[in-house]
Order: structure tokens, then sequence, then C-alpha cells
């Protein structure tokens, strides 16, 4: 069951410690073979399935026009946005569940959905796929504390909440960069 709920961080130790695990990840796929790594228009697939869990406007909008422009079809962004799989094929369909099961437990899969991973793409090509829901799971959690704000002040601790949206900032710009203009 896909969890709907715009998901954020919630302090600057969260991006911290979120940014050197990315940083980690990528430096440990650095050195990936080409049989290990991801296609493009998988990995965009992927990124779908890690949003479309925290709904994050800016990177549904830009990884949807970045998936159709790599050849997905409309009906499968929509299908992956919401959680649908059925029309994938079974190597792609492991992943995106994976990716959905990882975001809706906060980047804590289970041991069984995780040795399941490994078991069928191998340690370097789940590294590699973990690196792409890693990513945009990051855009996502900034951009949504930034599109959070605009509309729900904070409520509590104002000092930790500005220093996470000075640190939010730049990222969801970032992401946002690519949205059409609002008239």
């Amino acid at each position: 069951m896909i969890i709907k709920k715009k998901r954020y961080f919630t302090s600057p130790f969260d991006i911290i410690s979120t940014f050197f695990e990315l940083l980690a990840i990528y430096i440990k796929t650095l050195f990936t073979k080409k049989k290990d790594k991801v296609a493009g228009s998988f990995s965009e697939k992927i990124m779908l399935a890690v949003t479309g869990v925290n709904e994050c406007a800016f990177c549904s909008y830009y990884h949807s026009k970045k998936a159709l422009e790599k050849g997905v079809s409309d009906l499968e962004v929509r299908d992956i946005l919401s959680g649908d799989f059925a029309s994938l094929n079974e190597e792609e369909a492991i992943a995106l569940a994976y990716a959905q099961h990882w975001t809706e437990n906060f980047r804590k899969p289970s041991v069984v959905a995780r040795k399941r991973m490994i078991d069928y793409y191998g340690l370097k090509k789940t590294k590699h796929i973990e690196k792409y829901m890693l990513t945009v799971y990051f855009g996502n959690f900034a951009g949504n504390f930034v599109e959070t704000r605009k509309t729900n002040p904070p409520k509590n601790n104002k000092f930790k909440d500005f220093v996470t949206y000075l640190m939010c900032a730049p990222i969801a710009f970032f992401v946002a960069r690519g949205m059409p203009k609002k008239n």
C-alpha cells in the first residue's frame, strides 16, 4: 500500500546525514562497470517511483518530463507515480516495488526485500539503483520542505526550522528550476 503524505526534512541533521549517505553511495558506485549501471529510462522510472511516495511536485514534473523524453509512455509515467507497476516487465517491476517499499520505510527496507534485490540484480547493480533512489529522495525532501513552509509556518523551534530552510532552499531551487513559470 502506497503511503500518500508529503514528506520532508525535519532538521539540519537530517539533511547533513542524508547528504553524507548520498556522497558515500556516489563514491562507492563511481567505478561501476557498464553492466551494473541502469539505463536512462529505467533510472527515471526508479526516481518516479520514489517521487510518487514522497509527492514532490518539483521532482514529479521534472522526472516525468525526463522519462517522456527517454521514451517512457504517458501511461507508464502515471502508473509509476500512482504506485501501479503491473504494466511493467519483471526486471523493472522488482526494482520499482523495492524503491516504493524503501521510500515508504524511510530508507530502511526489510531484509527480505533487499535480499530479493541483491539476488535478482546483484549487489553492485542494487547499489547503483539505490543511488538513484537516494538522489531523488534527497531532492524530494528538500523540495517538499520549502514548498510546505510557504503555507505551513513552523510551530515550535523556529531557529531549527530556519536553518533547515536555509539548507533546503538551494536544493529546492535547483530542483524547481525546470518547472513551468506561473502566469
